[in-house]
């Protein structure tokens, strides 16, 4: 998973950056993985090798080889194979405003159109996020423990599923913690800002409102409880309803960071 800090002028740079550190998980090469975790020099430039990589399609095809095992993608000099087949997934690469990424702006070198390399790893992200997310699975792990409406909270695609686990999972936590801090059973205490009791705020927009770490870090309490402890996180409460500070935030984001590259394979979690 990648989380981008707010607050910062130019997007484009930390998006592209952090959308390479997700690439480097399907790097061959310690090399590779290298140029693909630190692609700028120290003019904020991307490097030659950099540039070099992302105009030639092995990198991207490597990453959807393994995103799909048991597909064969044509060994090919243009991104096209790439392209068709990831239409063929329903996933189409496109830039942000909507202008169909061709072979011509991913090979071309100078000036980079990194424009177009976002739309193929965005692509590359949704493909490799449905192939892990399905919505049975989902609605399975929300009624383990909570209600479930189909009519009204059947997810659509892979931004709903997700908000649909992360704002369950959060809310039962928070019943299950005040419920324990009633009884007085509380074995760990999170960081509280405010005297109210536990409240992570209902998410809506999945990569906005996940920046503060609350729902993640529930998330990770709830299914490692024996690894994430309440006592590492910030949290807001029902007196205190205002956001946490970047600061918070930050700390948040840094302890699911560490929690998840260290029990889970990469691609991992990012932060920029």
């Amino acid at each position: 998973m990648c989380v981008i800090m707010s607050g910062t002028e130019d997007q484009l740079k930390p998006v592209l950056s952090i959308s390479l550190a997700w690439l480097s998980g399907f790097a061959t090469s310690e090399q590779e993985q290298h140029l693909l975790l630190d692609p700028y020099d120290e003019e904020g430039m991307l490097k030659d090798e950099v540039v070099l990589l992302l105009t030639d399609p092995k990198s991207y095809t490597n990453a959807y080889k393994m995103i799909f095992k048991n597909e064969i993608i044509e060994r090919s000099a243009t991104f096209w194979p790439l392209i068709h087949n990831l239409a063929r997934h329903g996933t189409y690469v496109l830039e942000e405003n909507g202008i169909t990424v061709e072979n011509s702006s991913l090979s071309k070198a100078t000036p980079l159109r990194e424009e177009s390399h976002l739309g193929m790893l965005d692509s590359l992200m949704c493909a490799f996020g449905a192939s892990k997310i399905k919505v049975h699975q989902v609605v399975k792990a929300v009624r383990a423990i909570s209600n479930f409406n189909p009519s009204r909270e059947l997810p659509c695609d892979i931004e709903g599923c997700l908000l649909l686990w992360l704002n369950k999972v959060s809310m039962y936590m928070c019943q299950q913690f005040n419920l324990l801090h009633k009884s007085q059973q509380v074995k760990s205490r999170p960081m509280l800002i405010g005297e109210g009791e536990l409240d992570i705020p209902i998410s809506t927009k999945l990569v906005e409102h996940t920046r503060d770490g609350q729902s993640l870090a529930a998330l990770l309490i709830h299914y490692a409880p024996q690894i994430a402890h309440w006592e590492a996180f910030y949290f807001t409460t029902t007196s205190y309803p205002a956001c946490l500070s970047e600061e918070q935030s930050l700390h948040n984001l840094n302890a699911v960071r560490d929690i998840c590259n260290n029990i889970l394979p990469p691609p991992g979690f990012h932060i920029r």
